[in-house]
């Protein structure tokens, strides 16, 4: 009789690496850069186009590092920001291509006792099936 173990590693098609940006609890006491990478594990080529933040404090630059496989999404927080309590703060990441899902990535700001005794589980980047295209106003 033989045995054999075998050990299967399924690789998810998009990795997003953190999968949440943490912050320091409190206003920024200087401003503050966080990375996400972004990582095409399918056979086709991903094109991401834009990202943005739900906040207009933060800006971002979406870098491509190997074409269709590969991105950098950087993130520049000013000093004196802080996300309000039950504030929700994301970055969205557009696909080109509307049959590619929409990637958000939350933000989250480390809350001090006081404010926030019993912090909720953490919410983690995701992929979501874009919005259907608004329908053809002439039915065509």
């Amino acid at each position: 009789q033989i045995k054999v173990n075998a050990v299967v590693m399924v690789r998810q098609p998009i990795l997003i690496s953190p999968s949440h940006i943490m912050l320091p609890a409190g206003p920024l006491a200087k401003p503050m850069l966080s990375t996400v990478t972004i990582r095409n594990n399918r056979t086709a080529p991903l094109k991401l186009e834009e990202a943005e933040v739900n906040v207009p404090q933060v800006k971002t630059e979406l870098r491509e590092v190997q074409p269709g496989r590969l991105y950098t999404l950087t993130l520049n927080f000013p000093a004196g920001f802080e996300i309000q309590q039950r504030q929700r703060v994301e970055v969205t990441v557009r696909p080109s291509s509307a049959a590619d899902s929409l990637i958000r990535v939350p933000v989250i700001q480390r809350q001090t006792a006081a404010r926030n005794p019993n912090p909720p589980g953490l919410p983690v980047a995701r992929v979501v099936s874009s919005p259907p295209s608004p329908p053809n106003p002439g039915g065509r």
